[in-house]
């Protein structure tokens, strides 16, 4: 906690920490960092999953940007973003579009940016 005297008054105090995240699909349930979630489409009709992102910690996340990497990540979409920066006890989310090209199983690691110490990318 962190408090500021300026002409010997104190200010109400503040809590400074770290920033935490913490992936979760559906919301409330979490994917661990560097766990995996299996997305579903029919070929010609794209599936879309929502993901939520929650900031357990005491500091703002800042940052939020999601890449996806892999032999068939051009058949993963974000559809929508995440919104930061993200405050303490906040969440956002966002939907990723799976669109297969052929009939498969197809794989691909999503990475999200942020500022946590150690978490980044998760």
């Amino acid at each position: 906690m962190v408090t500021l005297f300026v002409n010997g008054i104190p200010s109400p105090g503040v809590i400074i920490g770290r920033p935490e995240i913490s992936v979760e699909q559906p919301a409330g349930t979490p994917v661990a960092d560097g766990g995996t979630r299996p997305l579903f489409a029919v070929l010609g009709t794209p599936g879309s999953t929502a993901f939520t992102i929650r900031n357990p910690g005491h500091g703002l996340v800042t940052g939020l940007t999601i890449t996806a990497d892999g032999t068939n990540a051009a058949a993963f979409t974000v559809t929508a973003s995440p919104v930061a920066p993200l405050p303490p006890g906040g969440t956002t989310t966002f939907t990723v579009q799976f669109a297969p090209t052929a009939n498969g199983t197809y794989s691909a690691a999503l990475h999200i940016a942020n500022n946590v110490p150690g978490r980044s990318p998760y």
